[in-house]
């Protein structure tokens, strides 16, 4: 089974004072033991690491902490896709619901 895990969830991984840290960390240990497949866009490591120098500077986290968990971050198996060739396709989706809605509200009125 592949799961999407943005930013948000991976930083549950390492940030105790988040919501819903015991479903995030559950999906970790499936990952790592290959029972599921964590799917990733390419700016993930980026975010997470922008997370975790934010948790820093906020003082939520040692600075120690924060090199301790992106160094954990690289080991975990995920696979990343690349965003770029789905950009157009993305963008013309939300473009034709956005279209519908206004064309919905507009029948109302």
């Amino acid at each position: 089974m592949r799961i999407v895990a943005d930013s948000s969830v991976a930083l549950k991984w390492w940030l105790d004072d988040e919501e819903f840290i015991e479903e995030a960390k559950l999906l970790l240990k499936k990952a790592i033991a290959g029972d599921i497949e964590i799917v990733v866009p390419e700016l993930w490591y980026c975010e997470i690491t922008n997370g975790i120098i934010v948790a820093v500077k906020r003082n939520r986290i040692s600075e120690k902490q924060g090199l301790n968990f992106i160094e954990e971050l690289r080991a975990i198996p995920v696979k990343q896709y690349q965003i770029a060739p789905y950009i157009n396709k993305i963008l013309a989706h939300r473009v034709r619901e956005w279209v519908k809605q206004a064309a919905f509200m507009a029948g109302k009125a």
